[in-house]
């Protein structure tokens, strides 16, 4: 029994040893920032949810472990080549960069550009927060930010057989983007059978305004966009 102890208490501090190699040393002086979103934890942006956007900001929120500054201090942000596919053309950051003074959180303006091309292919970019002379990188679980985004628009989860047969119609994507025009929403998920409905007859209603000044709603099939007979009654 004595033993059995000896070898449950050597591998406990084995245990701590190995954490605390692993952990910031908080009593050092040092500051330290990082990502909010977990390394694994991808960004997915679509232009297709924001109609008539050509340019648009997200923030990166970084968060601060250590002292709260009067003054701002420089963040080292680098692009990762690795996993960056986008072009200078597609993207801007601030020319400095820095995390603003008097606060424990921030975020970088990332701002993304529309384009043709991404209406059909996706583009990534790929952060890391590295050294600076006063922000040091922190937890490595947070090190590195990946943004996905593109102008692509697929068949949400719940435009199923119901929506199809009681509310929207067929599905195609180009329903989709007007649906989105029309309603100034993406997702009908967990609306009521009223709101459905309601949302649904503003697309019809948006539908036959746009025919009434000449406009033809023609899918990427080559068919006519229409919504259900029953609500045109």
């Amino acid at each position: 029994m004595k033993n059995k102890i000896i070898v449950i208490a050597l591998s406990l501090v084995t245990f701590l040893i190995a954490c605390e190699k692993d952990e910031i040393d908080l009593y050092s002086g040092e500051n330290y920032i990082y990502f909010e979103r977990e390394s694994e934890n991808i960004l997915e942006y679509s232009f297709s949810f924001h109609p008539g956007v050509d340019v648009d900001t997200i923030p990166l929120v970084v968060k601060l472990i250590g002292n709260i500054a009067d003054y701002d201090r420089k963040i080292e942000l680098q692009i990762v080549d690795t996993g960056t596919t986008a072009t200078d053309s597609d993207y801007s950051l601030p020319a400095e960069i820095v995390f603003r003074a008097g606060s424990n959180k921030d975020s970088i303006p990332l701002v993304l550009y529309n384009s043709e091309k991404l209406k059909e292919t996706k583009l990534k970019l790929s952060f890391a927060i590295n050294d600076a002379e006063e922000l040091l990188c922190g937890p490595m679980d947070n090190k590195y930010a990946e943004i996905i985004f593109s102008d692509m628009i697929s068949r949400p989860e719940w435009w199923d057989e119901v929506i199809v047969n009681s509310f929207l119609g067929k599905y195609s994507n180009t329903k989709y983007r007007l649906f989105i025009e029309a309603t100034g929403i993406a997702d009908m998920t967990n609306l009521s059978e009223s709101e459905m409905r309601a949302y649904s007859m503003i697309l019809r209603d948006f539908l036959k305004k746009g025919r009434e000044e000449g406009k033809e709603f023609i899918d990427e099939n080559g068919e006519p966009i229409n919504v259900p007979e029953w609500l045109n009654i």
